[in-house]
């Protein structure tokens, strides 16, 4: 059924191609209307997730090339190295490290101070997960769980002991909610201040 959907908008079979363009022009940041749109090796890239609790789902489509990938989990986590690998294979492009392996980048103080403050998982919550820069060095605390170290590997992306943590910014570039990725599970959480 999706690779009928994919191709219906390959094909233009129920949209316009100028409906078509208006959706996969970008409105506010990299969103367009219902899809993410960047590039990836040089190529359009349109993309959406989604998620409710317990189930995770991705759709990838490169429709330059005519290639669409769809990721289905009932672990709370899309496979993002999976998918990544999916990709290089198709562009032909190294494999990515295991997220474990990936070098820590530094970053100066300053960027780091971006970071800091406290997220809840709702509003109405008062539970706070607390991230705070200390000596030179950032630091996230959950409730429940041992302070851990947040080390860079990525652009927004952290290493936590062996959870993955993902800020998230708004389309002013301000840091709005933070993604804990860990024991395949995914917790988000909301920056209060």
């Amino acid at each position: 059924m999706i690779s009928l959907w994919h191709t219906a908008l390959q094909k233009g079979k129920f949209l316009s191609k100028r409906s078509l363009a208006a959706i996969f022009t970008k409105d506010r940041g990299p969103y367009g209307y219902g899809w993410f749109i960047d590039s990836l090796y040089g190529k359009l890239r349109i993309s959406h997730d989604g998620k409710i609790a317990g189930y995770k789902n991705i759709l990838i489509r490169f429709p330059q090339d005519d290639i669409c990938i769809i990721a289905l989990s009932n672990a709370n986590s899309s496979g993002g190295d999976v998918i990544d690998n999916i990709m290089s294979i198709l562009y032909h492009q190294p494999l990515a490290r295991a997220f474990a392996d990936l070098p820590v980048i530094n970053m100066p103080d300053s960027i780091k101070k971006e970071f800091t403050g406290l997220y809840k998982f709702r509003k109405e919550d008062s539970t706070q997960v607390q991230v705070h820069l200390q000596d030179s060095n950032l630091y996230i605390h959950i409730p429940g769980n041992k302070e851990q170290p947040l080390q860079l590997v990525k652009r927004n992306v952290f290493r936590a002991g062996s959870a993955r943590i993902e800020f998230m910014r708004n389309d002013k570039g301000a840091i709005w909610q933070m993604l804990v990725y860990s024991h395949g599970e995914i917790m988000g959480v909301v920056k209060i201040q």
